[in-house]
């Protein structure tokens, strides 16, 4: 349900700077002192010196209404901090088990021909995405980079479900990701100790035990590998 704030209408650069700086400044807000300090600003946000700074943002009515309604679902305890900001539900211990298993285990096979990072966002035409694993074509690392997004899509996007997040949910990101240009996307499901294998040319296919290989992508993982415990 979040995805909507990251809707993207060709608003431009700036509307998106607007975007992400409200909902950081939002979020720093109630990380010190709390839901509270929201009130009168979401209640009235006509009035509210923070929305001013963001006029691009304040003068669409709908996105102010869905971004005041998800912090109110905040107070409520229906929906996280993370949620909001990252537009994914809150990992437990054992996605983020498997999320360092699968980046290490990528970087040490193929780390010297792809670029293998941790949740970087990616615009769709719908929304931006942020996938736990991405394997980029091999590219520099620039230390003074700031944009909070990569508009080059990754040829491998991967998945971990997590315990509150519907299939529905991650086939819909999926769909986006094949759309601009991802070539595979992996779908890991840690209760089932399975990997799907999405493609834009084929049908999926679930790996159950053995090797996960991907042709499409040229890259393949063991699922001792992506599952192992020690």
């Amino acid at each position: 349900q979040i995805k909507g704030v990251f809707v993207y209408k060709k608003r431009g650069e700036e509307f998106q700077r607007q975007l992400l700086m409200m909902l950081y400044e939002l979020l720093e807000m109630v990380d010190v002192g709390g839901l509270k300090v929201l009130d009168a600003h979401i209640e009235e946000p006509e009035q509210s010196e923070l929305f001013a700074k963001y006029p691009l943002i304040r003068q669409e009515k709908n996105l102010m209404a869905f971004i005041a309604d998800n912090f109110r679902l905040m107070a409520m305890g229906k929906i996280s901090a993370h949620e909001l900001e990252r537009g994914k539900p809150m990992p437990n211990f054992n996605h983020g088990y498997i999320q360092l298993n699968v980046g290490m285990a990528l970087r040490n096979k193929y780390g010297k021909q792809f670029s293998v990072v941790s949740e970087v966002s990616i615009p769709t035409p719908t929304a931006s995405v942020t996938p736990d694993v991405l394997v980029f074509n091999k590219r520099p690392i620039n230390w003074l980079e700031i944009k909070p997004e990569l508009a080059e899509p990754p040829i491998l996007a991967i998945e971990i479900q997590s315990p509150s997040q519907a299939m529905e949910t991650l086939l819909e990101k999926v769909k986006a990701l094949l759309e601009i240009g991802v070539k595979s996307v992996w779908v890991i499901q840690p209760a089932l100790q399975t990997v799907s294998v999405f493609t834009a040319f084929a049908p999926p296919k679930t790996f159950v035990q053995g090797t996960v290989s991907d042709r499409t992508s040229g890259i393949e993982l063991s699922l001792e590998e992506i599952f192992a415990t020690e």
